[in-house]
């Protein structure tokens, strides 16, 4: 059996850990198995569920409260185990510890860049900055989830891009499930709300107080309109303080992270998306997959625009011209959507296939 050492998952459920989970969900663990670096305080997400699935969590010191004892335990955990592939996931080259000892130790190391940054952050950025220059040229297997996020990380180096695998079918239009949540969660009883939805982490790359100062302007033109928030984060107090000061509570629902985001996706009549940066946007394609309306910034790649319901508008647009271009759309749009190749490069069977052939391919 192949083991992969995994690195980069947060305590946060982000873009990283849908990604790795679900590859995991449904690779052959006959053949291959995952274990992971816990390099965070609060426990790695899904930790129930992969110690379930017979994957191994090695805790270790988090690098702010001590580098070089987090290095020597990532050696340590590498020598002792034997590993033969450490596979990295990361949004910046900020923090390569794994990287290194990887390389040092001539593992087949995986560097996996799953985002563009342009965070404010300059402590950050001038780490990244340093990093490149030391991993530029490395015998590493260079892989990234678009184009925009594989330029970011590896500059003019090759690398493949690897679609993010998604359960193309689970995603699809479900008028039962729309119903449910809009009666039973939502409180909608007007079949004539209109229902807007965000689906992403409460962090500066998402937006959200663009979105609230949207949908401000959007109920100055149909005040029967609801907006959804799915998710946590450090911005979200933030966001709810700026609700009330707006006075429009009765008209913002924020849930919190969801295990059953596609009965919303159904429930849902527009999906607006206006990140800051993104390496790719894996709700985006999942409300795609839902036949969503979606209005979206510039700054999404190219590759997560796979249907014609997409809309992108510039973040240095007044929001009432989003609000005016969302008012084009009601609820009685048809939500089937025609399987395109586009769609099918993200189904989660072809993930798998690519990645397993690459794990097979490390240890020949």
């Amino acid at each position: 059996m192949i083991r992969v050492l995994h690195v980069g998952m947060n305590s946060k459920l982000g873009g990283i850990e849908i990604f790795i989970m679900n590859l995991y969900r449904k690779i052959n663990r006959e053949k291959i198995q995952f274990d992971f670096i816990d390099a965070t305080e609060d426990g790695i997400y899904f930790k129930d569920e992969i110690e379930k699935m017979g994957g191994k969590i090695y805790k270790v010191t988090p690098r702010r409260k001590g580098i070089l004892k987090n290095r020597k335990e990532i050696e340590k955990i590498i020598a002792d185990n034997n590993y033969k592939i450490i596979h990295n996931h990361l949004n910046t080259l900020s923090y390569i510890t794994a990287i290194e000892i990887g390389l040092k130790r001539n593992l087949k190391v995986i560097v996996h860049s799953h985002n563009e940054w342009k965070g404010k952050k300059l402590k950050t950025l001038l780490l990244h900055k340093i990093n490149f220059r030391k991993l530029y040229n490395k015998d590493i297997i260079r892989l990234a989830c678009s184009d925009i996020a594989g330029k970011w990380i590896f500059g003019d180096n090759e690398y493949t891009v690897i679609n993010n695998g998604i359960d193309t079918e689970k995603f699809k239009i479900d008028y039962e499930k729309r119903k449910r949540v809009r009666n039973e969660i939502l409180n909608v009883k007007n079949e004539d709300t209109v229902v807007i939805g965000h689906v992403g982490a409460f962090r500066e790359q998402k937006n959200h107080r663009y979105i609230i100062e949207i949908f401000k302007e959007y109920l100055k033109l149909n005040d029967n309109a609801l907006l959804v928030f799915l998710g946590e984060g450090d911005t979200k107090q933030e966001i709810i303080d700026k609700v009330k000061k707006y006075g429009i509570e009765d008209k913002v629902k924020f849930l919190g992270i969801r295990n059953d985001t596609d009965c919303f996706y159904s429930a849902f009549d527009i999906f607006l998306f206006p990140s800051i940066f993104e390496g790719l946007g894996i709700v985006l394609i999942e409300a795609q997959l839902s036949g969503l309306k979606c209005f979206v910034s510039e700054a999404i790649p190219k590759e997560a625009i796979i249907t014609d319901n997409v809309t992108q508008l510039c973040l240095k647009d007044m929001p009432n011209e989003w609000a005016m271009k969302m008012m084009t759309v009601d609820n009685t749009y048809d939500r089937n959507i025609e399987i395109t190749e586009k769609i099918r490069k993200f189904d989660s069977s072809k993930l798998v296939k690519d990645l397993e052939e690459i794990y097979f391919n490390c240890i020949k």
